[in-house]
């Protein structure tokens, strides 16, 4: 079989990794799916991927076609959708998007007013990485099966139009390339063909669960058995991440959030599972 190269989310190049994708199957499959069929299953997408093949697209496969027909739990572990739209809009989801995209190489600057052509804008984030510089809508909706219309594309158009007049008339400094909105829902078909049309980036709810998926950068929402108020709390300490609950002082954050540090360190084992899974 030739030799396969897959593209990751950020660009990058890797070796293709039948095993990697068995794991993945194994991880996602709560006990559902045993070893056997997830290497019959990886064969199969093997066969079928190409040189250059994205990471988004083996994940379509896998989750559209080869595990549909399996009740995909993890121990620990919500379901991914669900923990998004748990998220507050703001400052949650917006924060968590932010985080994201510097994972994925930009240079973030969050949450800041612009001056365009004809009035000053509350920008979600400016997106850097090398001669782009991205004007980022983040729309977040709390019924996760609620699409993204062709409002608020519009809208982001018409910012990014009086951005790019205002940086030819010397009011901003923001030599703004182009647009993107990044959701967790769907966007309408009529939403899809406008900014196809007006060269807008969407990053709708399939595209982000890949690449959450694929950087297991998940939410602290995603984790079983905290309640509202306990997510707003850790989200208060700068833990939106599970990878930052990991990698935080158990001891210190159980004074912090005034709980046993039993509690914590628990939270923080089983965050570890759900990322080595």
């Amino acid at each position: 079989m030739a030799f396969k190269y897959v593209t990751k989310a950020d660009g990058s190049k890797q070796d293709f990794d039948r095993e990697r994708i068995v794991k993945t199957i194994l991880r996602v499959g709560g006990g559902e799916v045993d070893r056997i069929t997830a290497e019959e299953i990886a064969s199969e997408i093997e066969k079928r991927s190409y040189d250059g093949i994205s990471t988004k697209k083996i994940l379509e496969m896998l989750f559209n076609e080869y595990l549909k027909p399996y009740k995909l739990i993890v121990p620990f572990r919500n379901n991914l959708r669900k923990s998004i739209s748990l998220l507050r809009s703001k400052p949650d989801f917006e924060i968590y998007i932010q985080l994201l995209l510097e994972q994925l190489g930009y240079t973030i600057t969050p949450n800041c007013i612009c001056q365009g052509k004809c009035v000053e804008h509350e920008i979600d984030a400016i997106a850097r990485k090398g001669t782009e510089t991205i004007l980022v809508e983040i729309k977040h909706h709390k019924n996760h099966h609620t699409p993204t219309d062709l409002d608020v594309c519009r809208n982001t158009r018409a910012v990014f139009e009086d951005l790019v007049d205002g940086y030819n008339d010397s009011k901003n400094s923001l030599p703004i390339t182009s647009a993107m909105i990044v959701g967790n829902t769907k966007f309408t078909r009529h939403a899809e063909r406008y900014c196809n049309c007006r060269g807008i980036e969407l990053l709708a709810w399939y595209d982000l669960e890949s690449i959450i998926e694929e950087m297991k950068f998940y939410p602290i929402t995603l984790l079983k058995g905290l309640d509202i108020k306990e997510n707003h709390r850790l989200i208060k300490e700068n833990m939106i991440t599970l990878q930052q609950l990991v990698e935080s002082d158990g001891k210190q954050l159980a004074k912090k959030l005034d709980l046993s540090q039993e509690i914590v360190e628990d939270w923080i084992s089983k965050s570890k599972k759900i990322l080595s899974g």
